[in-house]
């Protein structure tokens, strides 16, 4: 008989957000710090896409097969995040920029619909959450997009975890912008990758 993998999942996806003090936001002038990289494989990838078969998505092969480094942030991910930051300056409703429920669905093998809308459900309120909190940062105002530094990353392979595919987890990442003539930087919580894509992940 096979056992039922939907309490581990929970205890997994479901475990505490951890909470960001005003510190962790980046106020003030920062220095880039070199990201750190640990491997788990030794196995070459490649920046590709893999074609869609019997109707599903396609799986980027970043997601696939490990790579010495996590991909950099392409320009989509740039723009999702300059977005971002430039609708906080104008005080206006940012675009979300946390992994999708399709995305989601994608990398964890996590049973039923109504166990994948419970676990995502946990994420919107964590992010939501959390949006609240850098909303509230002064220095956001008028400020303007510079890049993103992604920090340390763990890359997951294919089964870890219970997922179907592989991903790279990066703690500690850094969105970096300009504000009143000063660059200043806000510490993220986990990114995850989709190909070349990077999201917010709540764990």
């Amino acid at each position: 008989m096979q056992r039922n993998s939907t309490p581990i999942i929970l205890l997994f996806l479901l475990s505490g957000c951890k909470s960001y003090s005003d510190k962790e936001f980046g106020k003030g002038d920062v220095n880039i710090n070199t990201s750190v990289f640990e491997a788990q494989d030794k196995v070459a990838g490649r920046s590709k896409s893999v074609k869609k078969k019997h109707g599903k998505p396609s799986v980027p092969t970043e997601n696939l097969k490990f790579s010495f480094n996590p991909p950099l942030p392409d320009v989509e991910s740039e723009d999702h995040f300059r977005q971002f930051i430039n609708a906080l300056a104008r005080k206006a409703p940012p675009p979300s920029i946390q992994v999708t429920e399709e995305i989601f669905r994608q990398l964890w093998n996590t049973g039923s619909d109504e166990v994948v809308r419970k676990i995502y459900k946990s994420q919107e309120a964590k992010y939501t959450k959390w949006l609240g909190k850098v909303s509230k940062i002064k220095d956001l105002g008028g400020s303007i997009f510079e890049s993103i530094d992604l920090g340390k990353c763990i890359w997951n392979k294919p089964g870890e975890n219970l997922a179907r595919y592989g991903y790279w987890l990066c703690k500690k990442s850094r969105v970096y912008y300009h504000s009143g003539g000063d660059r200043k930087s806000l510490i993220l919580p986990d990114l995850i990758n989709w190909g070349q894509h990077w999201y917010l992940f709540f764990r």
